[in-house]
């Protein structure tokens, strides 16, 4: 299996190199991401559970799956206003996702 063409000059491979980096750390920085939204997710349905058990929460599911449905900072949003969970490190989150989405060309 041949992806360059032998014969692609210095400046052609310099380029293939140069996207294929681009493309490995914008899938690192997605996969970052998404594994954060995930444990975010996690982090809401023990919130929501603990809640619960104090019949403090109303229609916990629908909170659930709404919160589901959240990008990362609606996430921290939620985290904050409904559970005083503080995110330290919330801008360097969004810079990150800045990145990726830079790097996607969105």
């Amino acid at each position: 299996m041949q992806f360059v063409n032998p014969n692609a000059s210095d400046s052609e491979i310099k380029h293939f190199k140069e996207e294929f980096a681009s493309w490995i750390t914008m899938n690192g920085f997605r996969e970052l991401i998404e594994t954060l939204s995930i444990f975010l997710d996690n982090i809401f349905n023990v919130c929501i559970f603990i809640s619960n058990t104090k019949s403090i929460v109303d229609k916990p599911n629908k909170l659930i799956n709404k919160f589901s449905q959240k990008g990362i900072e609606g996430k921290f949003t939620s985290l904050e206003e409904l559970f005083n969970i503080k995110i330290i490190y919330r801008e360097c989150i969004f810079a990150i996702n800045k990145a990726r989405n830079c790097l996607a060309g969105q």
